[in-house]
C-alpha cells in the first residue's frame, strides 16, 4: 500500500554453511542502518525454514528513519546486520482450545507467522483471524490470506475496515466489533492473541471481559516507548 511496504531479505551463510534464524513465530528482529547506529524492531511474517528466507511488513512513516532508508537509499543486495529474535509473543500450547488472531496494521506479521506454522503443521485448532485497517487503500495482504485458508481449512477469517464504503466486501466496522460480533455467535472458550497498538489490546481486553474470558486467555505484547530499555537483545549479530 502507499504507507507498508514488504520487505524480503536472504541470510548468508555463517561459517558452519547455516541459513536458518532460529525463532518462534510472533518474534521479532532488529535490524541496523548500514554505516550507523540506528536499529529497529520489526515481527518476522515468515514461518521458520531452512532456506534463510525473511519477510517484514515495514509501516512507512514519515519521520521513520528506517522507512526513509528504505525508500530512499536501499538496494537489492545491501547487506544489512540484524540482532535476535526476541520476544515473548508467541503461540502457547494449552491443548486443543480455539485459537483467534486479532491483529492491526502492521501488527499482522507476527499473525501471520504463527498461522503459517500451523497451517504448515496442519495443527486441529479452531482459527479465526480478524484483521483490521482503517480505509480500504490500506489493505494488503488479501491474496496471501486466502491462500493461507485455502491450504488450513481450519482457518477463518474477517477483513476489517473502519471506515469502509459502501461497496466493501468485509466487515465494515472495526476490528473490536469484528471481535465482539465473534464472542456473540459462539459458546466456545478460545485463547485469543492480539497484536497491534496498546489502544487496540485495551479495547479487545475490556470485549474479552464482558464475555468472562479470563486474563490468561489473552496473549500479547505491549508496544514500548523505547525498545532500548524495553528488550533484552542477544549478543550475537547474524548479517542478511
Amino acid at each position: 500500500t502507499p504507507d507498508t511496504l514488504q520487505l524480503k531479505l536472504q541470510l548468508i551463510e555463517d561459517a558452519e554453511g547455516n541459513l536458518s534464524l532460529e525463532f518462534e513465530p510472533g518474534q521479532y528482529i532488529e535490524l541496523w542502518i548500514p554505516d550507523t547506529d540506528v536499529k529497529r524492531a520489526y515481527s518476522l511474517a515468515n514461518a521458520p525454514n531452512w532456506d534463510g528466507l525473511l519477510e517484514l511488513l515495514i509501516k512507512l512513516r514519515s519521520h521513520g528513519q528506517f522507512a526513509r532508508y528504505i525508500t530512499e537509499q536501499a538496494h537489492v543486495g545491501d547487506v544489512l546486520s540484524l540482532q535476535g529474535a526476541n520476544g515473548s509473543f508467541t503461540l502457547q500450547d494449552r491443548g486443543l482450545c480455539p485459537r483467534y488472531f486479532i491483529a492491526g496494521g502492521c501488527g499482522l506479521a507476527s499473525v501471520m507467522s504463527m498461522l503459517r506454522q500451523m497451517a504448515e503443521w496442519q495443527e486441529p485448532h479452531e482459527v479465526h483471524l480478524l484483521f483490521g485497517v482503517w480505509r480500504e487503500d490500506e489493505v494488503f495482504y488479501q491474496s496471501e490470506i486466502a491462500d493461507l485458508a485455502a491450504d488450513y481449512p481450519n482457518l477463518h477469517y474477517q477483513m476489517c475496515i473502519q471506515e469502509a464504503s459502501p461497496t466493501w466486501q468485509g466487515f465494515q466496522g472495526s476490528v473490536v466489533e469484528a471481535f465482539k460480533v465473534l464472542m456473540q455467535s459462539t459458546q466456545t472458550t478460545a485463547d485469543i492473541y492480539i497484536c497491534g497498538s496498546n489502544g487496540l489490546i485495551e479495547r479487545i481486553a475490556e470485549v474479552a471481559a464482558e464475555f468472562n474470558i479470563s486474563k490468561d486467555q489473552l496473549i500479547y505484547e505491549h508496544y514500548a516507548p523505547s525498545l532500548a530499555t524495553a528488550y533484552q537483545c542477544l549478543n550475537s549479530c547474524d548479517n542478511v
